[in-house]
């Protein structure tokens, strides 16, 4: 039996635009629903309140979530109770240091643990370091997240009817297509997808023909696959193009330059998770905030101290169902807490994020693919850690921490998704160790590159 994406490989090109506007309907129904005008309300709120607002909010909601996990969800309360925590003392923001820190092993567990009654999504990602998890998020949570993201949007003059182009690696275009159209289109929330999987040599001039053609107010992509468009040309002719949206990979020196000079146009950075727990985004004066709204984060040294410079530690105040407290996200941050921004804003701003900077793997055909999360995703794949490492251009080195329920069968599968990114021209080599070597400053280099 054909697969949802072999039906939709196989599909005219103009049926493929109406199932990903059908598919467009349905997240954005998702999103925006229930409590989200409820929320949109305190975010135009919020946005401007002093320091000790900011502070009574931090603590009236970890008391909320930390009570409320305890009360309500088993996982926590063998947990705390194992640590020897006295609930009775956990009151505000600053007994935060009291509660343990979670890893993605501990999510994991917890997420196979936790009921799934609340009406709710599951969502699988490795993340920035390969160590895969599916976890559940419901609608409240999610409502908020995305009330964020519009609050952030409207900010920089971009509306849900804005024309939008995002650049990313959803299986939008068929990997086996070898001429344009490199994009599909979904009507319903004017937008644009372009496939990161056909950003060759050979490709891109038409994808920055369709950019110009389109004329977006939006884009909406991965520093990495906008700095392979930006380098093919001098300048791309967008003039309603208001704002540059860079997500899921740190923005590196050079690149808001070259952005900025090639499109004519402002550049924002944005930092959140998969998981629902924390989210950072520029404001017009390029600082990058904390939404406190959505959650609390710490930065903590290698011995566990509060630190300007360290491992960001976050816990988020919704998602009742799984919530994620003091969860590790293996990115490192650094706070900048001398600058008083003069957008009005009181939260805290992150100077920079190490973290999420990727290689890129290099196709026979001349293709270059970044982000590898996809590879794994699926509950079945019992996957730890994973690593990617090229040495020539027709073979690729997979090393795989497996779990307890690996098998031959999830190597068949994790092949089969391989040879839908890749192609089938690639020789693909499994490693399996009992652990992964990390970089100086405790990250995972999810794709490394020799070539």
């Amino acid at each position: 039996m054909l697969s949802a994406q072999q039906i939709y490989n196989k599909s005219p090109i103009f049926i493929q635009n109406i199932l990903c506007s059908i598919y467009g309907y349905k997240i954005f129904n998702r999103r925006f629903q229930n409590k989200y005008s409820t929320f949109n309300i305190l975010l135009k709120e919020s946005r401007y309140w002093d320091k000790d607002k900011i502070d009574d909010y931090n603590n009236k909601m970890f008391n909320h979530i930390v009570k409320h996990s305890y009360n309500n969800i088993p996982y926590y309360t063998n947990k705390l109770n194992q640590h020897g925590i006295n609930m009775s003392q956990i009151q505000n923001i600053s007994d935060i240091k009291q509660l343990p820190i979670l890893s993605k092993i501990d999510m994991r567990e917890l997420a196979q643990s936790c009921s799934r009654k609340t009406k709710h999504s599951t969502i699988h990602t490795s993340g920035s370091t390969g160590t895969p998890l599916s976890f559940h998020i419901d609608d409240e949570a999610l409502n908020f997240y995305y009330a964020l993201w519009r609050r952030y949007k409207r900010l920089h003059g971009i509306t849900n009817r804005s024309r939008k182009i995002t650049i990313g690696g959803k299986m939008v275009v068929p990997l086996d297509q070898n001429n344009p159209p490199f994009w599909r289109m979904n009507y319903y929330s004017n937008q644009l997808y372009i496939s990161t999987q056909h950003l060759s040599k050979v490709n891109i001039p038409f994808i920055i023909d369709q950019i110009i053609k389109f004329d977006p107010e939006e884009i909406f992509s991965y520093p990495s696959a906008l700095n392979l468009i930006a380098k093919f040309s001098d300048q791309i002719n967008a003039p309603s193009l208001k704002a540059i949206t860079v997500t899921c990979e740190n923005l590196l020196p050079g690149q808001r330059a070259l952005f900025e000079n090639v499109f004519n146009c402002p550049v924002y950075q944005t930092y959140g998770l998969a998981e629902p727990v924390i989210f950072f985004s520029e404001c017009n004066s390029h600082s990058l905030h904390h939404n406190f709204e959505f959650g609390y984060y710490e930065i903590l040294n290698e011995h566990g101290n509060s630190a300007t410079e360290g491992e960001i530690i976050a816990t988020g105040y919704y998602n009742k169902i799984m919530p994620f407290i003091r969860y590790r996200t293996n990115d490192i941050g650094v706070r900048d807490s001398t600058k008083e921004c003069s957008c009005g804003q009181k939260s805290d701003i992150i100077k920079s994020i190490d973290g999420r900077i990727d290689d890129y793997i290099l196709t026979p055909d001349g293709n270059r693919v970044g982000r590898m999360s996809h590879i794994f995703k699926g509950e079945a794949l019992d996957v730890i850690e994973s690593q990617f490492i090229q040495y020539n251009i027709n073979d690729l080195d997979i090393y795989i921490v497996p779990g307890n329920n690996f098998s031959k069968d999830s190597e068949a599968i994790i092949i089969n998704n391989l040879y839908e990114r890749l192609g089938t021209e690639m020789s693909f080599n499994f490693h399996y160790v009992s652990s992964i070597p990390k970089s100086k400053s405790g990250k995972l280099r999810t794709v490394i590159s020799k070539i």
